[in-house]
């Protein structure tokens, strides 16, 4: 199985145990869960994985189908149906995605990112990024990052700010790193929201502001963001941004322990050091 594939099989899954079975358990509570679901699809490994993304798109289709009420406040029974309709295009349909964005060669991403198709732009990105069946080129990585940017697709813009900040392929420039992450930040990319956090915590691109670090530290941590989770506990116990609240600080703290496969070997003794500070 390729890596496209068991990811797409894994995430069905969870699209079903943590997406749909909330929402179809607790009528009642219809916005709660969707967004629930939302910060959920969010928070996976999108830049790795593209071709899912149309996948999740339908779900969050059929979310908002199971949340819709007629004038009388009647839930529409034809969404039985709209419901089940949704989940043969996620069984049969997403893994043709998958084989036609993860396991297209490169010179069939060049031909449908040419014709204005958002995920082979951002997907010709990552592979020229990452130098992954296609020459390491941060260059053409930036045009096409750019590309699908400017189309709004929100982890292209995410990976473009990174270029940015970083001066790959691109002269640095933390403000147009700042406007990217910015863009992306608004879409509810959790990653960017993390990184714009950095830009005010250290004034890199925005003025230095403690208090936007931690809102923006917050937004990420909320969402699963293991090294938001971690820098808002240190916000925390350091009084920066917010009031100081060891409580607080150990919550988030504990958050990021959960993820700790997912942080620096810096970021995990950084994080054991301000556990012993909290408990």
């Amino acid at each position: 199985m390729t890596e496209s594939s068991r990811y797409g099989v894994e995430f069905r899954y969870l699209i079903y145990l943590k997406g749909i079975l909330p929402v179809a358990r607790y009528r009642n509570k219809d916005c709660l869960y969707r967004r629930r679901f939302r910060a959920f699809f969010i928070s996976l490994p999108q830049h790795r994985l593209p071709a899912l993304r149309p996948e999740a798109e339908i779900c969050l289709i059929i979310i908002k189908l199971m949340s819709q009420q007629d004038k009388t406040g009647t839930r529409n029974m034809r969404i039985n149906k709209r419901i089940v309709l949704g989940f043969v295009l996620i069984l049969i349909a997403a893994p043709l995605w998958a084989q036609t964005y993860g396991q297209a060669t490169t010179e069939q991403l060049h031909s449908s990112a040419n014709k204005g198709d958002v995920y082979a732009q951002e997907m010709l990105g990552v592979r020229y990024y990452n130098g992954d069946r296609a020459p390491k080129d941060y260059q053409q990585a930036v045009y096409w990052f750019t590309k699908a940017a400017k189309q709004g697709e929100s982890e292209a813009q995410f990976n473009l700010a990174l270029c940015y900040y970083n001066g790959f392929g691109v002269a640095k420039d933390y403000n147009q790193a700042v406007y990217w992450w910015t863009e992306a930040s608004n879409k509810g990319n959790a990653g960017a929201m993390y990184c714009l956090g950095r830009c005010y915590d250290f004034g890199e691109g925005v003025s230095k502001d403690e208090a936007w670090a931690a809102y923006y530290y917050d937004k990420a941590a909320k969402l699963g963001n293991a090294d938001a989770q971690l820098n808002l506990g240190r916000c925390y116990i350091e009084d920066k941004g917010v009031v100081r609240n060891y409580s607080r600080a150990k919550y988030w703290l504990k958050k990021a322990q959960e993820q700790k496969h997912l942080l620096s070997d810096v970021q995990i003794a950084v994080l054991e050091r301000l556990l012993e500070i909290v408990e």
